[in-house]
This record gives C-alpha cells, sequence and structure tokens, in this order.
C-alpha cells in the first residue's frame, strides 16, 4: 500500500514538474536571442526533456511547430529579422525531428562490435552467433 501511495506521488511530481518545464520553455522561445542556433538549442533541449519523459507525441508537435515556416518569407541570414521567424531553416532543429520520429533500436538485438565490421546477432537465450565464414579455398 505505502508503495503505491510513493509511486502515485512519484508520478503526481513528475507531472508537476514537466509541466513547470514546459512553462519556462515555452517562455525561453519568445526570448530575443541574437542568433538561431542559440533559440534551436532551446528547442531541442525542450525536445529532448519530453524524450526523456516518453512523450512522443509532444516532441513531434514542438518539432511540427519549431520548423512550420513563417506566414512570410524570410532569408535564414537576414539579421534585420528575429530569430523567431528565422527558426524554421536552421539544421539543428531539422536534425532533431529524426531521433524524434523513429523509434529507439532494441541493443538486444543486434550488437556491433568494434573493431572488424561484423555484427554479433544475440538470441533471447544469451547465446551469440557469428555470420559463418566461406572456407573454401581458392
Amino acid at each position: 500500500m505505502c508503495v503505491e501511495i510513493l509511486l502515485l506521488e512519484k508520478k503526481r511530481v513528475s507531472y508537476y514538474a514537466s509541466l513547470c518545464c514546459r512553462i519556462i520553455f515555452e517562455k525561453a522561445t519568445h526570448t530575443a536571442f541574437l542568433k538561431v542556433d542559440d533559440l534551436a538549442s532551446v528547442w531541442c533541449e525542450w525536445v529532448e526533456m519530453e524524450l526523456r519523459h516518453d512523450h512522443h507525441d509532444e516532441c513531434l508537435q514542438l518539432l511540427q511547430r519549431a520548423v512550420a515556416p513563417p506566414p512570410r518569407r524570410v532569408a535564414y541570414h537576414d539579421a534585420g529579422e528575429t530569430v523567431q521567424m528565422r527558426l524554421h531553416k536552421s539544421l539543428k532543429v531539422r536534425r532533431q525531428m529524426l531521433p524524434a520520429a523513429v523509434p529507439p533500436i532494441d541493443n538486444s538485438i543486434v550488437h556491433f562490435r568494434s573493431g572488424p565490421s561484423t555484427p554479433t546477432l544475440r538470441n533471447p537465450l544469451g547465446h551469440s552467433s557469428r555470420p559463418r565464414q566461406s572456407t573454401t579455398a581458392s
């Protein structure tokens, strides 16, 4: 009973902590940064925070907001425009879209060894098997 109460309390605290973080990140995205890369870093950190909490739908929504084009056309290097208007062309944010959209690979299935590029396949029983080498002598 006590363990269940502690788990529920932990979830409640985690929910309110992530809610507070979202408010702070939202305010940070409206800050007047000097460089587009600084604003892109804020968006990327926000996305990574959502990924750590397994909120994949929120990650995709954030990235869609970040790369949405502004109502009028702007140049990336135009210093007369705000960084928020130029963010949609940032490569840093666009590179972040791939890890958020692709589910993580299960490391228990394929383990790549450092050294010769021969993957070691692991089966659920813990035995490892390597692809067989051809033994024909020429």
